[in-house]
């Protein structure tokens, strides 16, 4: 769980438990395979049944999200991508297998998705800027996302979002704001000069 969903104490508020964990509304769960769910220890039902949770990590778990947004009506989504800890080969490996079940689940139902990197978390600064264009390099050239009949494209180009820029709790560093903006706009220039093969 996130972090930021526990009530924050003085005395553990980087290592939150059970006891201070705080939630708005319990996930409907009913509609899952129960090899995907994962029972706690600690939270516990008013029926005294121990609470059980889901993950995008499991493909039938995104693939019952995908099949409510047909459902429902819902066109696709954008898949957050958080730049923080994809350095790191078994982060990166984490989270680039649950867009592999996006992927897997759009083309399944017929729903778009396309990639939003948040910035969130990170200083922009250069290394920030290249872990973002080497990530998104790496998912058009090897794991071929954008080549995926489902990933949004306009005007022939694939769509990718970068969420928290302007955002004052994303720090900028002590760069210059002129030569952040710079480099921003060379990275941004970088990935559009690419091209990429329309999918059919």
């Amino acid at each position: 769980m996130w972090k930021h969903w526990f009530k924050r104490k003085r005395d553990n508020k980087d290592n939150p438990t059970h006891n201070e964990v705080q939630i708005d509304m319990m996930p409907y769960i009913d509609e899952y395979d129960t090899d995907d769910l994962k029972e706690t220890t600690g939270i516990i039902h008013r029926d005294g049944s121990n609470a059980k949770f889901f993950s995008s990590a499991r493909p039938r778990v995104v693939l019952k999200h995908f099949e409510w947004m047909k459902q429902y009506g819902i066109s696709g989504i954008f898949h957050h991508r958080f730049i923080t800890g994809l350095d790191s080969k078994s982060i990166w490996e984490s989270k680039t297998m649950v867009l592999r079940n996006v992927k897997a689940a759009a083309e399944k139902t017929g729903r778009v998705f396309a990639v939003s990197y948040d910035i969130a978390g990170s200083n922009l600064d250069y290394t920030a800027l290249e872990t973002l264009k080497e990530d998104w390099m790496r998912l058009v050239d090897e794991e071929k996302i954008t080549q995926s009949n489902r990933y949004l494209h306009h005007n022939g180009k694939p769509v990718l979002s970068i969420w928290g820029i302007g955002f004052t709790h994303v720090p900028a560093s002590s760069y210059p704001n002129k030569m952040i903006h710079h480099q921003w706009s060379v990275l941004l220039l970088q990935i559009r000069a690419r091209r990429y093969p329309y999918p059919k």
